[in-house]
């Protein structure tokens, strides 16, 4: 953020919408954006920031092509993390090195972990990033959600769109 200007906060959907379950994220990420939005023209906290969405990647390796822009990043994304099905939970990344990497967690080859971690070594200016995750539970071939995954679509949006409101009221 520079110069009285309203952060830019970037919402991605990470994941595979036809794997089931992992196209949970590009669904969260559009809903967020447009709760966010709907709450700031309604004179809402977010109204102070620009949100924009983008997804679904299925490459977290992509993300240092769509960042440049953005104060802060949301990312949203299926986990298998060994959590009960639909659990939604919420990372504050860095560049720092991890002691505990969340690539465990990860349905990519290249983890979110060790895209920041490039980031850094090429030099490249990173956001803030925020993860949300919703525990997976069907990842096979296909369209559509578990029933538990389905479930926390609902929490998993308020989550997000209450980062973009938190994000706002900073400025």
């Amino acid at each position: 953020m520079s110069g009285g200007a309203p952060p830019a906060v970037l919402v991605v959907g990470l994941g595979n919408p036809c794997r089931r379950d992992d196209g949970v994220g590009a669904v969260v990420a559009e809903q967020a954006v447009a709760a966010a939005r709907a709450a700031g023209a309604a004179g809402g906290s977010s109204a102070t920031a620009e949100v924009s969405s983008f997804g679904p990647l299925q490459d977290p390796l992509d993300l240092l092509a769509v960042w440049d822009e953005a104060d802060v990043l949301v990312l949203v994304d299926a986990a298998r993390s060994g959590e009960a099905p639909g659990t939604v939970r919420e990372l504050h990344l860095s560049l720092t090195p991890f002691t505990s990497p969340p690539s465990d967690v990860s349905t990519h080859v290249l983890g979110l972990d060790r895209v920041l971690r490039l980031a850094a070594l090429v030099g490249e200016r990173a956001p803030s990033v925020r993860l949300v995750t919703i525990e997976g539970q069907d990842f096979t071939n296909g369209t559509g959600f578990s029933a538990a995954v389905e479930a926390a679509v609902g929490p998993a949006v308020e989550r997000v769109a209450a980062l973009v409101a938190e994000v706002a009221r900073c400025v």
